[in-house]
């Protein structure tokens, strides 16, 4: 458990390069999430393997950037107004988003040079 950091964006295309997959991932994951309804949980898992992009983007989706580290707690308790923000809260401001992200520990980051921050709508954390 723990609480992650996830992107806020509706654009495919920029959750397939922050998760670092080609163009179209996003739709061979939602055929296979598809599959998902008529199988086994652990056939499905054997299934998406035998596709690492899809894998990944599932992954991304699933676990965000990862869960906050000691610095990016301290980002956010310096934002937050109430308790309730800080355990599950969001931000849009482009300067924090830029700021939590450059503090996370994920090997995530790297694709964060593949597109332009303020083309996210923010991100949150729960």
């Amino acid at each position: 458990m723990g609480t992650r950091l996830y992107p806020i964006t509706d654009r495919v295309d920029l959750l397939e390069r922050l998760a670092g997959v080609s163009e179209g991932t996003s739709e061979r994951l939602k055929e296979l999430e598809k599959l998902r309804e008529t199988m086994e949980t652990i056939d499905w898992y054997n299934e998406i393997e035998k596709y690492p992009e899809a894998m990944r983007l599932y992954d991304f989706q699933l676990f965000g950037w990862g869960k906050l580290n000691t610095e990016q707690w301290g980002i956010v308790k310096e934002t937050c107004s109430t308790d309730e923000e800080y355990w599950c809260g969001h931000t849009r401001d482009p300067k924090l988003v830029l700021e939590l992200l450059n503090a996370a520990d994920s090997y995530w980051k790297e694709t964060l040079g593949l597109i332009n921050i303020e083309d996210l709508d923010g991100v949150a954390w729960n």
